[in-house]
C-alpha cells in the first residue's frame, strides 16, 4: 500500500526541516490517461485512492495531480510531480513522495 507526503503547500515548498511533521496519507495510488473537464484535453492524472470506506467506490485521499510524471523511481520509493486543483479551480504545483510498502508490511499493521 503506498504513502504518499505532499512537499508543496499552497504553491510553496515547504522547508526540509518540516518534512517530518508532514501528514502521511494512504491509499491505492493510480497513474492514468483521462479527458480533464477544465481544460478539455487528455492529460496524466495521479490520484490516491481510499476504498476502505466505499468497496468499488473510492474516494480521493487527496487532491489528485493533473499533468503528473514521475521524476524518479529508486527501490520502493518515487517522486510524482504535477498540479493540484482546489475548489475554486486555482491550480498549485505539487510534489509527492510515495513509499511504496511490500504487503506483508501493510496486513495487519498500523502504518502511521
Amino acid at each position: 500500500m503506498p504513502r504518499v507526503v505532499r512537499l508543496w503547500r499552497d504553491g510553496k515548498q515547504v522547508p526540509r526541516w518540516q518534512l517530518a511533521q508532514l501528514k502521511v496519507e494512504v491509499g491505492e495510488l493510480r497513474i492514468e490517461a483521462c479527458n480533464d473537464e477544465h481544460l478539455r484535453w487528455y492529460l496524466r492524472r495521479a490520484s490516491l485512492y481510499n476504498f476502505s470506506q466505499a468497496p468499488g467506490n473510492g474516494s480521493n485521499v487527496i487532491p489528485p495531480l493533473a499533468d503528473a510524471a514521475v521524476l524518479w523511481v529508486s527501490g520502493n520509493r518515487m517522486s510524482i510531480s504535477g498540479f493540484e486543483r482546489d475548489d475554486l479551480l486555482q491550480t498549485y504545483a505539487q510534489t509527492w513522495l510515495v513509499e511504496v510498502l511490500p504487503a506483508e508490511v501493510t496486513e495487519g499493521a498500523d502504518v502511521r
